[in-house]
């Protein structure tokens, strides 16, 4: 109630902190989710592995994009593999890694 003295009489539940031991089985669970024990193939060549490295990190200009595009077509039976278009002004707010 506005203008009124009383004072607010929420009562708040103190949190527990967990225990070590499950803190840790918790964290050594997560780590072995997120690592990279896949396996793995041998390694490719250096310099193609560089070149995926800059496009997927760096990308293309437009204008590579669109030269790429016209010299080398798509086939006529890929039905769901197109470029995608994106709105500008979202684009240039995402971060560099997310586009």
């Amino acid at each position: 109630m506005l203008g009124s003295n009383s004072t607010n009489n929420k009562k708040t539940t103190p949190v527990k902190n967990p225990d070590p031991g499950s803190q840790a089985s918790l964290i050594d669970s997560l780590r072995q989710a997120f690592s990279s024990s896949k396996k793995a193939l041998p390694a490719i060549a250096g310099n193609i592995a560089k070149l995926v490295d800059s496009m997927l990190v760096g990308g293309l200009s437009t204008e590579t994009v669109k030269e790429q595009a016209e010299k080398h077509p798509l086939p006529e039976n890929y039905k769901y593999l197109s470029v995608t278009t994106v709105n500008k002004k979202i684009w240039d707010f995402l971060p560099r890694k997310t586009r």
